[in-house]
Formats: structure tokens, sequence, C-alpha cells
């Protein structure tokens, strides 16, 4: 299950980190849940729009910086709430003209039939659905043509599960958002709908409980998990609220294990590793074959890194922690390894290959607790993103003291290609670097180069009619320097674009600037 909507997104955001997800032909369901406020949201950002031909284009416009710099403090919410108060605006006071309401559904429903059109394409079924609240049932068939849709109202199902459903009731007092008890509704009435579109066998409620329950019952302590609590008013009988069967605990909590590893064939070597329960030794008590298939997986994972030790480092940087990239993971393994390796803090930078269709993120790893220790060695990994990551940069601080740091690169062969694509040609634009225009980025060449060459921070400007877009980048997220060159790659928005201006800048001065 991947979930590609996060707080303060809208339905164009959230598309576009389908789009950008590198597996999504492997989906069989696409869900696009309705919310109340994602009309407005689309509205309000303005990823999307239609032109002059009524077609769907994605606009430039990107978050402004400052929002950006609150977001990362949590406070993007207060920082509007302010802003509104302070300028007589209200939730609604975004050019709510009627109009622009009826632009805005006219772009939302082109989004979503695009949407479902590449879902479809993809091999996946694309459904919407519609939380329980009756407003936004009411709203979504209103402003949209709803029998181009499968659609599931949660209200219906609510309704018909829940006798004199009251809507307030499943929700917490504090904020609109379900309770448990409404996410465990919830959660029976989406397992109706795939169980219907499968066609399999309808299995009874009861047992849909209990499979509901088991995952959470599976990690309880003695006590059991207290589910009773959060669902007094359940509309089905609960199972028993003390832990599982230890043999069924042991094996829902190995299934959980295999899911953080990066590959099919690693899940699949230990769900069969356990199905015929290899008898492994551990050391530290003999509790049957729930132990057995624990130790199972863990030699799995051992068997993984220590193919990992044996493969050649992305990095080796200062310390001798070596940096190793996975299937869908970076990792850094130290050999060997005593504690004093594990000061401080590690942290982790990755860019883009698409600055405008993702943002990079900046993680720190606290390697007390987030390092596996096998045979003397450290182990530390983090997961990448879905989306095509083109940098990690990364290290290890205590304090204000860093204690190493290195930058790889993951698409050093795209910027060769691109080279090679571009060497034999005269740049349209010469600064510092040849600048050339190639299909839906800039390629940014220069030879003789050194590091002194690619220091100071590179901009890039671009217009279309009326709006601008500002795409300025290090060159340590965007380029790489080898054999002497320096190529950096730099992608454009997808829109007709009148001007290009680019250059580098150090402090308030330029050092460069060329204009395509």
């Amino acid at each position: 299950v991947h979930n590609f909507g996060v707080n303060g997104t809208g339905p164009g955001s959230q598309y576009l980190r389908y789009r950008g997800f590198p597996h999504k032909d492997r989906l069989r369901h696409v869900f696009y849940i309705h919310c109340e406020n994602d009309f407005r949201d689309l509205r309000r950002v303005g990823l999307y729009s239609l032109n002059a031909a009524g077609e769907l284009v994605r606009r430039m416009r990107r978050t402004s910086a400052w929002i950006r710099f609150l977001s990362g403090f949590r406070l993007t919410y207060l920082a509007l709430d302010v802003w509104q108060r302070v300028t007589g605006g209200g939730a609604d006071h975004v050019a709510d003209t009627r109009e622009a309401v009826l632009d805005g559904e006219v772009v939302f429903e082109a989004l979503l039939s695009r949407w479902r059109d590449e879902a479809e394409a993809n091999g996946s079924a694309f459904h919407v659905v519609l939380l329980p609240d009756p407003r936004t049932a009411a709203q979504f068939h209103r402003r949209v043509r709803s029998g181009s849709f499968d659609v599931l109202d949660l209200g219906d199902c609510f309704d018909q599960k829940i006798p004199g459903f009251v809507w307030e009731n499943w929700r917490f007092r504090s904020d609109g958002h379900w309770n448990e008890a409404g996410h465990m509704v919830a959660a029976h009435c989406l397992y109706r709908f795939l169980e219907s579109r499968w066609g399999r066998g309808r299995i009874p409620d009861t047992a849909l409980a209990q499979a509901r329950h088991a995952y959470y019952r599976a990690f309880a302590d003695d006590a059991g998990w207290p589910g009773h609590r959060f669902m007094p008013s359940a509309p089905w009988a609960l199972p028993p609220p003390g832990p599982l069967d230890p043999d069924e605990a042991a094996r829902i909590r190995a299934k959980h294990l295999a899911l953080k590893t990066e590959g099919e064939g690693q899940r699949r070597r230990i769900a069969r590793e356990m199905r015929q329960e290899e008898p492994v030794p551990f050391a530290e008590r003999d509790c049957g074959r729930a132990c057995q298939r624990h130790a199972a997986a863990a030699a799995a994972y051992r068997r993984e890194y220590e193919a990992l030790a044996e493969r050649p480092p992305r990095a080796r940087p200062l310390g001798n922690w070596s940096a190793h990239v996975l299937a869908h993971s970076v990792g850094f393994l130290k050999d060997p390894c005593e504690s004093g390796d594990l000061r401080g803090t590690f942290f982790l930078h990755m860019y883009p290959a698409d600055p405008i269709l993702a943002r990079d993120i900046s993680r720190d790893i606290y390697p007390r607790f987030a390092t596996v220790r096998i045979d003397g060695k450290c182990l530390l990994w983090e997961a990448l993103p879905p989306w095509a990551v083109a940098t990690v940069s990364a290290g290890q601080r205590e304090g204000e003291a860093v204690l190493w740091e290195a930058t790889f690169h993951l698409d050093v062969e795209r910027h060769r290609r691109a080279w090679a694509a571009v060497r034999s040609k005269a740049p349209p634009a010469r600064g510092s670097f040849n600048v050339h225009r190639r299909g839906a980025e800039l390629v940014y060449v220069r030879e003789p180069c050194d590091e002194g060459d690619v220091a100071a921070r590179f901009f890039l400007h671009v217009r279309a009619g009326t709006e601008r877009s500002t795409l300025d980048f290090d060159f340590k997220q965007r380029g790489v320097l080898t054999d002497g060159r320096c190529v950096a790659l730099a992608p454009l928005p997808e829109q007709d674009i009148d001007r290009i201006r680019t250059g580098q800048f150090a402090g308030d001065g330029e050092l460069w600037s060329v204009e395509l």
C-alpha cells in the first residue's frame, strides 16, 4: 500500500506524486479519496489550468520560499491563519467568484479524468471514495459528472452498517478527523468494496472484525490490546481483547518485518523460509516454532547485508563508513564498528531528478536507535522516496562539528549521455558554462573544471507569459564532476517558455549570466 496524499496537499500534488511513482504499473487499485476542501485547494495552489483548446496543462507555480521555510517547522497553517486575520480574509477568501468556482470545477474534473485514464493505462482500477460527511458527497455529485467514475460513498456504507448513524459520533470531539472507531468502520467498508470487485466469496462480519484486529493484537503485551476501549458502539461482534496465539502473532510480526525489506525477492525468500520452518539455532531461549521463524527472518537479513559488504560502495568518506545504494534504500556500513562510531547524528539529503515534480528531503537519523550490529559491523539504512533520486548527500555530525560528509550521484550515466548528445553542438548560450537546451531540460557543461568552478550557486529563472518560476540549485544537487568535466542537468517546466535566464551568483552579485 502506497500513500500519495500528505498533510497540506490537494489533488494536484497527489496526482503528481502518483505520476512520479516508479512502480505505478504494479498497483492493482488506485483510490482518490475526496475531501470537501479539495476543490478550493486545487484552485488556490494553481498547479493545473486549461489551455485554449480545453486541455489540462501544468503551470509553473511553485510554493513561495517563506511557506516552504515555515512548513519545515509545521507552522504553515498558523502563518496562513495570521495572514488571513491581518488582511481580513477568511477560509474562502481567495477569488471565490462564481467564475473562479466554475473554472475550478472544470479543472478538477479534467484532472480526475486524466488520473483515471493513466491509472487504467497502467493496469489499475481507479476508484473515487467519498467520506461519510454528507456535505462531501453532495458537493462532489453537484460539481462533477460522477457517472464517469467508479464511486464508493462511505456515507451509504456507514448508514447501512450503523442504525441512526450520526457523523459527529465517529470523529474526535476536538476536530473533524475520524476516531479509532471511524477508521475501523471505514476499513470494513473498503474491504467489502474490494471484495465485490474481486468477485470473491463474502466472509462474515465477525471474521472481518477478527482480521482487522489481528495486527494490533499481534503486537500486544500480556495485558492484550485495549481496542475495545475505542469501539464502545461497534456494529459487529468484537474479537477477544487478549493477545493472539503465539505462533499466529509471530507469523504476523515476521510478515511486518518482511515489508521493510528492499525488494520482492527478499520478501519471497523470507516467506519461503518461514513456510519451510527452516531450523535455525536460537541462542537466547528455546521457544519453539515462533523463535525459529524470527531467527529465519533475521538470518535472511544477515545474508543480505553480508552481500552488501562485498559490493563496491558508492562513496567511502572519512571515518570509514561506506555508503551503498540498494533497490529502494540507501545504506551505510562500518566494519569494524565500535560504540564511538555511533555518536552524534547522521544527516541525509536526497535531491529529486525532477525538482518540479518532487521536493528535496532532509532527514536526521539517530544511529544509536536505528543501527543493526552484526558480527562487529554496524548497518544503518534509510528508505528512498517513491520518486527518482538524482543525488544523495550524507554525513555524521556531533553538535556543530561535522565528522564526515559525502555526496554521490545515482544518475551519472544520464549525465554522460547528455554530455555526449551536446558535445559536438554549438551551445545557444556561453558563460562560464556552455548552456544547451535538450528537450525538457538544460545541460550545463564546463571542461576543464574543478570544485572551485561549481562552488557558487546556480540561478535559473523561467518566464512563460506573466508567470515567472525560480528554479535555483547547487551543483551537487544537479551536477556531476568527473574526468575534469562538470555536467549539470536542470529540468524545465512542462509549458511553453518565452525566456530563460541562468548563471551563477555569489552573495548579491552575478558571476556570469546568459539568456536563452
